[in-house]
């Protein structure tokens, strides 16, 4: 339904619910003066509400289009494009070209530095934001083959994320509500056999500090029984990595020490 019609439905509404105001007022003031004639503590008829209600749906079209060399084509305008619905054409409202490539417009401020949830569903509802979420398979994989991914992993981190790009590590036994993401790259680049031990037998293990930024985000009672086991026992360098990364997604953490 186009504007004109739309806008042209709400009046003919208005115009309706105010003839049937009009036509129910003229009623109720026909039964209060026939009441007048009547005994005292007759009470009027009860007025009636009347509710109109409507609505409009607006339904949002990504399209993705690319020439033969799967280059994308940015020079595109509305009339290049035709919408069906059960084969029958709509018209479209709004158009706008999109250009997500990680890096802020020039003269935009500098990227949120993401703090908590709310900046990350904010941040990730912008159009110009792109979401990566690095998943590290060591759980199922040989310890071997999860070394050949470092090197191409950390060239991938420097070299394609972009200021704008969210971004987050994942392992296979970690809650999906403890994926916590970061524009704080250069974090992520931390050596991967300082994150990811191997006990005698060869099983790979996280490291307790990184375990400890997981478990910081809730603060049930076993983290704070994990925490109260683990703290002690952690090397210098993780006591720092650790206090680093906790004031950097949770400022103020009671486990900063």
């Amino acid at each position: 339904m186009s504007r004109t019609r739309i806008l042209a439905a709400f009046v003919l509404t208005l115009m309706l619910a105010a003839a049937a105001m009009v036509a129910l007022h003229g009623q109720q003031t026909g039964s209060q003066q026939a009441a007048t004639g009547q005994a005292n503590g007759q009470q009027a008829a009860d007025q009636t509400d009347l509710t109109f209600r409507s609505g409009i749906n607006f339904v949002t079209v990504d399209a993705y289009v690319s020439d033969s060399k799967g280059q994308p084509i940015a020079d595109l305008k509305q009339s290049d494009f035709e919408i069906l619905e059960d084969n029958k054409p709509q018209k479209i409202e709004q158009f706008r070209f999109i250009k997500v490539d990680g890096n802020p417009k020039p003269g935009d401020p500098p990227p949120q530095e993401i703090r908590n949830r709310d900046d990350e569903e904010r941040e990730a509802a912008r159009d110009d934001t792109r979401v990566f979420v690095i998943f590290l398979d060591d759980y199922h994989t040989r310890l071997g083959s999860s070394l050949a991914v470092r090197q191409p992993l950390s060239e991938f981190i420097q070299n394609q994320l972009r200021p704008l790009d969210l971004v987050a590590i994942m392992y296979p036994l970690t809650p999906v509500t403890d994926v916590d993401f970061t524009r704080s790259h250069e974090r992520l680049l931390r050596p991967y056999a300082e994150i990811v031990l191997v006990d005698r037998d060869g099983i790979p293990y996280l490291s307790p500090d990184v375990v400890l930024l997981f478990k910081a985000k809730h603060r049930r009672p076993k983290d704070e029984a994990d925490y109260a086991k683990l703290a002690p026992r952690l090397t210098g360098a993780e006591r720092a990595w650790l206090n680093e990364a906790l004031e950097l997604v949770h400022p103020g953490h009671p486990w900063l020490g």
